[in-house]
């Protein structure tokens, strides 16, 4: 988020007359200054006049000097500055949230037009890249056994050297037995994370589930130190929630597929 400038605030038609008012009805030798003390509104202030702090959560964006009368404009402008603060706040949230909506739409539309789980589980896991910093992330399907995992889609520079099928173990292992997604930002210092034959400092976790079983799970990591927020972890765990019917409807097909096959193999012999 841009920062706060006080001169952009005062700068204000509304504001700027109200300032004007304002001092002039508690009798004038009152200014404001920026950070670096700079003149922005009234005369030059009096070296021996009082100063108070104008600032936005610990940030200081200037000053109002004066006597007793320059404290509420202080406590004025520390309002306002505040407001916009919180004004932009909800600007980005609501930007946000149209974008994620329109994610969600668009990814609904790209899952409904194809039928294979590699496909699938590789359209969901190309559209995290657009949302969050990774350097890596996968999409693993439990096997018939639940015993292993097998790599359904992936963005990897090393996916080459990588084997088709893994073990359950670290991070994923919890994912799975608990079906709750996770954020690790240090993984370092989580006794569960089996380190891999590639650097890694973050790393999400989250769960395909249908019903209570889980299917398949994301695994998104960075190679630099990342802080994940519950609210990315949120919009993955949403984006899960659309794939996992996808590819579960898609594994259906491929199922039944290979047992027409099957039987049209049979029928040709017998």
């Amino acid at each position: 988020m841009a920062a706060i400038k006080l001169k952009k605030i005062i700068a204000k038609k509304d504001i700027s007359s109200l300032l004007n008012n304002l001092i002039t009805s508690l009798g004038g030798d009152i200014s404001i200054q920026d950070i670096d003390e700079q003149l922005l509104f009234g005369d030059e202030p009096d070296d021996s006049s009082g100063k108070y702090k104008i600032d936005v959560k610990g940030s200081t964006l200037g000053w109002v000097r004066g006597g007793e009368n320059a404290r509420p404009i202080a406590a004025l402008l520390n309002y306002l500055a505040n407001r916009e603060l919180e004004r932009r706040a909800i600007a980005i949230e609501t930007l946000e949230n149209y974008r994620e909506i329109n994610l969600l739409y668009n990814l609904s539309r790209k899952l409904t037009a194809n039928l294979m789980p590699q496909d699938i589980a590789q359209i969901v896991i190309n559209q995290t890249r657009e949302l969050i910093q990774v350097n890596r992330g996968f999409v693993f399907l439990l096997d018939q056994d639940q015993s292993q995992l097998e790599v359904l889609a992936s963005f990897d520079p090393k996916m080459g050297d990588r084997p088709h099928k893994q073990s359950i173990a670290g991070i994923v292992r919890s994912v799975i037995m608990t079906g709750v997604g996770e954020i690790v930002n240090d993984v370092s210092s989580d006794p569960r994370f089996v380190p891999s034959d590639y650097p890694i400092s973050s790393l999400m976790c989250v769960p395909l589930k249908t019903k209570d079983q889980v299917i398949a799970v994301i695994e998104l990591s960075s190679e630099q130190p990342v802080d994940y927020t519950a609210r990315d972890l949120k919009l993955i765990s949403a984006l899960a929630s659309q794939a996992t019917s996808a590819i579960s409807n898609a594994i259906l097909y491929e199922n039944m597929l290979r047992e027409e096959r099957v039987r049209s193999t049979l029928n040709r012999y017998f």
